[in-house]
């Protein structure tokens, strides 16, 4: 997939536009899956799962991420 590639995700009415890859860590903290980096059109980066779901949509990692309370958990201090 090649930076500028527009994405539908789940639960968002707009298009995104995919920026590159990543892992899933924030220090000691993450689940090391490979995730999509996103843009959505007010320029807030979004992560995806790599691969669509059944409907050809991605789903934000977020909503999947076994660590995603340690992530908030983190934001917060």
């Amino acid at each position: 997939m090649r930076p500028g590639t527009l994405l539908r995700v789940a639960h968002l009415n707009e298009l995104v536009t995919f920026t590159g890859v990543g892992v899933c860590r924030r220090g000691l903290i993450g689940c090391r899956q490979r995730i999509l980096w996103a843009r959505t059109i007010n320029y807030r980066l979004i992560a995806l799962n790599p691969s669509p779901n059944e409907r050809g949509y991605y789903v934000a990692h977020q909503a999947t991420c076994p660590h995603s309370e340690q992530f908030r958990k983190a934001a917060r201090k």
